[in-house]
């Protein structure tokens, strides 16, 4: 069985496939969000809702502009937790308010192909 809702994440329409083994967040072109695009999606997404650019954000943060950039390309697939804390203290979060939102929190780690 397989159920489809559209949920509109940084102002592109993205359809959740729920299944019963995992959910799955398809972009409008169809692609698979894999479980890093999840977490620069949130970046990106705060960056918006605050007013931030990537540039300001690496300043505020102390994280490195070139590292800053190389998560958020997507280059950086499993950046280290301190930065990420990093991240999340510019935006006045603790790191558990960065990484506690819905996409993040539904990922299932069920057939996931990635090493660790």
């Amino acid at each position: 069985m397989l159920t489809r809702i559209r949920v509109n994440i940084m102002e592109s329409l993205v359809i959740i496939k729920l299944t019963l083994k995992r959910v799955i967040f398809d972009d409008p072109k169809g692609n698979t969000m894999q479980y890093s695009e999840l977490y620069v999606a949130r970046i990106r997404s705060l960056c918006k809702d605050r007013h931030i650019s990537i540039n300001k954000l690496a300043s505020m943060s102390g994280v490195k502009q070139s590292t800053l950039d190389n998560i958020v390309r997507g280059l950086t697939k499993n950046p280290h937790a301190k930065t990420l804390h990093k991240i999340a203290i510019a935006f006045n979060m603790t790191l558990s308010e960065f990484l506690d939102f819905p996409e993040l929190n539904a990922y299932s780690f069920e057939d996931d192909t990635e090493e660790e």
